[in-house]
């Protein structure tokens, strides 16, 4: 059995695609998930396709599935550590700003924004400057690095039990 044929499909549509440079003919795809070497089957091949599509990886347009982004993964430090880090700037420039203030500017839920705060409190870069209601509001750190010189950070494993040791008393 050849070593590509142990793929998931949809893994084997992402590689095809990929070097095609990002678009295919939906026939190139189906004849490429069909092949002997791959020995999918064409039902197999449109339920990979459509579930790619529905994910928003793919874009059909017409004849052709364009590949749109592979979905970032956690650990990395990803895109969204620097938009955050970018947003912490700017709304500490204008005062102050909470979880839920960067949750939304950068699009991406507010446990995400929480747990980013966390992280950055701890390593110095954020301080608490005050409250507004049951709302915190933080400030970047005097000496802080940079808005495009992010400090080191990694998203938490999913799954991880938060034990008493990782909150700070």
């Amino acid at each position: 059995m050849p070593a590509e044929a142990t793929f998931k499909p949809a893994e084997l549509v992402r590689r095809f695609l990929r070097t095609r440079g990002g678009r295919a003919r939906l026939g190139q795809v189906y004849e490429h998930l069909t092949s002997e070497a791959i020995s999918r089957t064409m039902r197999e091949a449109d339920r990979t396709v459509e579930y790619l599509v529905e994910r928003g990886e793919l874009r059909q347009e017409g004849p052709e599935l364009v590949f749109i982004q592979q979905p970032e993964k956690r650990g990395d430090q990803g895109e969204a550590h620097g938009r955050l880090w970018r947003a912490a700037h700017q709304r500490s420039a204008r005062g102050g700003f909470g979880s839920a203030d960067l949750a939304r500017l950068c699009q991406v839920r507010q446990d995400s924004a929480v747990e980013w705060i966390r992280q950055m409190k701890s390593l110095g870069c954020l301080r608490e400057v005050g409250r507004t209601g049951s709302r915190r509001v933080y400030r970047l750190a005097p000496g802080a690095p940079g808005p495009e010189a992010p400090p080191p950070f990694r998203w938490p494993r999913r799954g991880v039990a938060k034990t008493s040791k990782d909150f700070p008393l």
